[in-house]
């Protein structure tokens, strides 16, 4: 809410700014008196934001009304820079003095509330104070009275009652009704999950089945991976008993040649 209220104060004091500036332009320029409304929002913006709101408020405006802006519209004469400057000048003199009495002003008023309503020697809130706190806790608690019997007449008025008998009689009426209705849907709700029950017992049956059909399975297959791994090791045996005979009978067929090569050389020489 703060901050709405912050970006709402500077949206108004920039677009009043901008306001005296059209008004300014559209009457002729900065010869007339009319450029004196500009004050308007640097005086807006020293209570609000005080001596920074001030002094940025008085820039924005001899900005404004400075080297952009005609001395004479109708003949489009601008300005010297000794003119705007010195108006730009004296703007951030005012909105600093504008600022600065906004601040004392709001310190001096603290102060005469801390006077006020709090005692000086404790500093406790006295009981002016608190005779003020329980006027707003009052005028709060008679408000949201009065509003709690608005929203009583209105509900009043919308159920047809005279008095609030009547209405309670037809909210305990509405209440029992709703309870009726909750039952039976509840009853009805059972219902069908007791007809879902069934179906879903066999599927878990046949979930069950299937699993320890699966694990029986795996227990063949176990036995069969054992067996297998026999038939491999004996098949290994083999192969490896063949291979070493085939490799002894060729080296022995080997020497064989040998010896009957030697033996044919040897003749052919004894021949």
């Amino acid at each position: 809410m703060f901050e709405d209220r912050t970006l709402l104060s500077i949206f108004v004091i920039l677009c009043l700014a901008v306001l005296v500036a059209f008004i300014v332009y559209f009457t002729g320029g900065t010869r007339f008196s009319y450029a004196h409304l500009i004050y308007l929002p640097i005086i807006l913006a020293a209570y609000f934001y005080k001596i920074k709101g001030g002094i940025t408020a008085a820039l924005i405006g001899g900005f404004l009304l400075g080297p952009y802006m005609p001395l004479n519209t109708s003949t489009m004469t601008m300005q010297g820079l000794e003119n705007w400057t010195f108006r730009m000048s004296l703007l951030v003199i005012v909105g600093t003095f504008a600022g600065y009495l906004f601040s004392l002003l709001e310190s001096q008023l603290e102060q005469v509330n801390q006077i006020a309503y709090y005692d000086s020697e404790t500093g406790l809130p006295n009981k002016l104070k608190l005779k003020k706190e329980l006027e707003k806790e009052i005028e709060s608690l008679e408000e949201k009275s009065k509003d709690t019997e608005e929203r009583l007449k209105t509900i009043m008025k919308d159920f047809s009652v005279s008095s609030l008998e009547e209405l309670k009689l037809k909210l305990e009426n509405m209440k029992l009704q709703i309870e009726l209705v909750e039952n039976e849907q509840k009853a009805k709700l059972n219902e069908i999950i007791g007809h879902l029950r069934e179906p879903l017992r066999e599927i878990d049956e046949k979930l069950e089945e299937t699993q320890a059909k699966i694990e029986n399975t795996g227990d063949d297959m176990k036995r069969f991976d054992k067996t297998l791994s026999i038939f491999r090791i004996f098949v290994a045996v083999f192969l490896t008993f063949a291979l070493v005979s085939i490799i002894f009978a060729f080296l022995k067929s080997g020497y064989l040649f040998f010896y009957l090569t030697l033996a044919g050389t040897g003749a052919s020489v004894v021949s």
